[in-house]
Formats: structure tokens, sequence, C-alpha cells
């Protein structure tokens, strides 16, 4: 025969029960409590410590803008808890040199950051104008730039239109780069029938005379010069069937 328990029992069991329930939500709060404190004391060591700190940076792909004019930015712009601010910030900082084509990030971890360049290639300086003319056809002063070399920019003269940079864009962009590292000086002599005909002044004193539309010619510049007269130092590209002819040029 089952006992039936006295309503003091009962009392006294409900009782036990709260108390136990009280002390299980007691213990979960402070367990809650202990587990915030270690979190939140584990975020601030972490931010504070070396290596939750952009420390490395890599450049690649750039040949104009340094990897100091990038490093700084990168430095000057970075937040400590967002790297994802801290790319936005540093994009829309970079992008206001005209060089830039594109950039991109590639976080090896906090401290290290990979950044990928791609510029505008720049084709040549005209020194009348304080400015170097890059791939886009725009003209850009020299104070625009960080110092840049222009030991192996060709240098061009008489030139001095929107439209004539956009030629000579369209011309230069079409040579090989090694073409263009024997081209000294572009000079502006204008024809009757050329506005941009130019004459092109070689690193070997040779001197050719070309429309703009067949520089490209020169791209075989080394076979046209061992075919050239001993006595002829100068060069003429037929317009119009884009061939080179040899003719002596000496006063």
């Amino acid at each position: 025969m089952t006992e039936i328990p006295s309503v003091d029992e009962l009392i006294s069991e409900s009782r036990n029960e709260k108390k136990l329930n009280r002390k299980k939500k007691i213990i979960k709060v402070l367990l809650t409590l202990i587990a915030f404190i270690i979190i939140s004391l584990s975020i601030y060591l972490y931010f504070n410590s070396s290596i939750s700190k952009l420390n490395k940076i890599n450049v690649y792909g750039n040949s104009n803008i340094s990897d100091n004019f990038i490093s700084e930015k990168v430095f000057n712009s970075a937040s400590l808890f967002s790297l994802l601010d801290f790319g936005y910030t540093l994009t829309k900082d970079v992008e206001s040199n005209p060089l830039l084509k594109s950039i991109e990030f590639n976080y090896l971890s906090p401290s290290e950051l990979d950044i990928y360049i791609e510029e505008y290639a720049v084709l040549a300086y005209l020194n009348d104008l304080q400015g170097v003319l890059i791939e886009t056809g725009k003209l850009y002063s020299f104070n625009e730039f960080e110092p840049i070399s222009l030991k192996e920019l060709i240098y061009i003269s008489g030139y001095d239109e929107e439209i004539e940079y956009l030629r000579l864009k369209d011309a230069l962009i079409e040579l090989d780069d090694s073409t263009k590292l024997m081209i000294s000086e572009i000079i502006q002599e204008e024809k009757s029938y050329d506005k941009y005909y130019a004459k092109i002044i070689m690193y070997d004193g040779i001197i050719v005379y070309s429309s703009l539309t067949t520089l490209n010619v020169l791209d075989n510049y080394a076979a046209i010069r061992s075919a050239l007269n001993p006595e002829h130092q100068c060069i003429a590209i037929d317009e119009i069937k884009a061939v080179p002819y040899s003719f002596s040029c000496l006063p």
C-alpha cells in the first residue's frame, strides 16, 4: 500500500526544490558573468597586443607608386577594431593618386597585409609643361606625384593640346616597351598635311620623321637600323605605305 506524503512533507519538498532552482539560477548567472569577463578581458588584451596591430605590409605590382606612399596611407588610415572600415578608408585615400588603376587587399592576418597594385603606365614627360602623360591620355603636373624617375621616359616637345595628348597616347601604347626605351625625344614638326607629324630622336643619334599613326613601324627598328645606309643619319616613314627609307640629313 502506497504511503501518501503529509502536507508538511509536500511543503518542505516544494521549498527545497525552489531553493535548488534558485541556486542553479545564481550559478548560471555567475558563470555567464565570469565568461563575459573572461571574453572581454581576452578581447582587450588581444587588441592591445602586438599581434592585433598591422605591422607588416607587402606591396606588389607597383613601379611608379612607391611602397612608402602606400604604407604611409595604410598606417595613417588603419582602424584598430575594423579591418573592413580600414580597407574602405584606405581605398578612398589611395585612389586619389592619378596613377592608380586598381587596388586589392589580402589580409594574411590582423598584423600582415598584402596589397596588389595595378598602375596606369607613364608614357612620357613634357618638361615645357612640367607634366607627365599617362596611358589614359591625361597630362598631370609633376607636383601631383611623388618624385618619379624620368630617366626611362620619352621627352615630348611641342604638343600642348588635349587632342594631341590623346594622339600621342594612342601611338605610344602601340609601341613595344623595348622600342620606347630606344626613343629619347619626340618633337612636334607640324606639316600642312599632318598637324601631329613628329621628329623622333633615337638614343643612338638617328633621327626619324614619322606621322604618329606610323610610329609603330619603329618596333622593327633593329632591322631598319641594320639595313641603314652608313652614310645616312635620318629615316622617314612613308605615311601611306608605312615603309621606312633613309636619307642623309647632315647640313
